[in-house]
């Protein structure tokens, strides 16, 4: 594992707050994700023809209501895109289906990568309307199914962070899910507790073709398997994760004033200013930036576009550690 982020945990001074912290919220707060489409996807070659292509192991879903979150990478190992994939199998005697939750910017160009490199596999993609992503921040699995036993096409625990609550697909035309009876929370609240928790999500975060999926952090989200067969992308991935030399990696970031000067990749310098980083996305000031590690715990600045620099503060989230060990218990368990 990556000397320089064991040696930056133990010094950093910016910490995360605890997750009591961020979930201190009425149960029934729920956030519908609009920046979030579901592609359905069925056919008898599915779970091969995704195998060859996504980070994580198709084979982790074995029956109804089971999900994994995985990345998608170009030839040249960066990230294409982030999906949710679903096993919804409503008859056992038809076909595997799948629902892949996935950016709404993005659904035609992830089907037509998909159907790149399908060849004569049996396998069919489509947008569909009848579902809507949503996000419980406090809410258990078991206890979202029984508040909507019809409307829930199927609920998980988030697999890149438990302590994150619960995503779930939701029926849009039933009536059983009212929202007078929830608290809703805007699009940007979802994404600033995302923020302050470090996770990555959609193409804002994580734009096509740049970023490189460890120094997005999916080995620490649940998002890679290191012993599975080949996949698109796979040798670039691969090799750093076994050399254990990962210097950039997405982190918190909180720009203490003025953000609505900064944008979307504005750089990141030190008090010298000598680049270190990029800003990557940012919600009121709450946002996510590529740092190199061994910086982190050093005053840093955002330059915005007019040459202002903007104080921010990054951090190594708490959740990492526990993330470390289970990918390193993983090795061993292979080995």
């Amino acid at each position: 594992m990556n000397r320089l982020v064991k040696q930056t945990v133990s010094k950093c001074r910016h910490r995360l707050p605890t997750t009591q912290s961020v979930s201190k919220r009425n149960i029934c707060e729920f956030t519908q994700l609009v920046n979030r489409s579901i592609i359905r996807m069925k056919g008898k070659d599915s779970s091969e023809v995704m195998q060859g292509l996504i980070t994580n192991d198709m084979s982790h879903l074995l029956k109804h209501g089971d999900a994994i979150y995985s990345l998608l990478l170009n030839i040249q190992g960066r990230v294409l895109y982030d999906v949710f994939i679903h096993h919804i199998q409503f008859d056992t005697s038809v076909d595997p289906e799948y629902l892949i939750d996935v950016d709404s910017n993005i659904c035609d160009e992830f089907i037509k990568h998909v159907k790149r490199y399908k060849l004569r596999k049996k396998i069919d993609l489509s947008t569909t309307d009848e579902y809507s992503v949503i996000h419980f921040p406090r809410l258990k699995r078991s206890e979202v199914i029984n508040k909507l036993p019809n409307s829930i096409v199927n609920c998980i625990s988030d697999p890149r962070l438990l302590s994150f609550g619960c995503r779930g697909i939701i029926r849009r035309d039933l009536p059983e899910f009212n929202e007078n009876s929830y608290k809703t929370l805007n699009q940007s609240d979802f994404d600033i507790q995302r923020y302050e928790l470090g996770l990555a999500e959609g193409v804002l975060d994580l734009p096509p073709g740049q970023a490189l999926p460890l120094e997005s952090n999916a080995d620490y989200t649940n998002a890679i398997c290191f012993h599975k067969g080949c996949y698109l992308g796979q040798e670039l991935t691969a090799r750093t994760y076994h050399t254990g030399v990962i210097r950039k990696r997405l982190v918190p970031t909180r720009i203490t004033s003025n953000s609505e000067l900064v944008s979307p990749g504005d750089s990141i310098v030190d008090e010298n200013g000598k680049s270190v980083g990029t800003l990557r996305n940012h919600v009121q000031g709450y946002g996510l930036a590529l740092i190199r590690l061994a910086m982190i715990d050093s005053p840093l600045y955002v330059v915005s576009a007019n040459q202002q620099r903007i104080e921010c503060n990054a951090y190594i989230p708490d959740w990492w550690k526990e993330s470390r060990i289970a990918v390193n218990s993983s090795d061993l368990e292979s080995s």
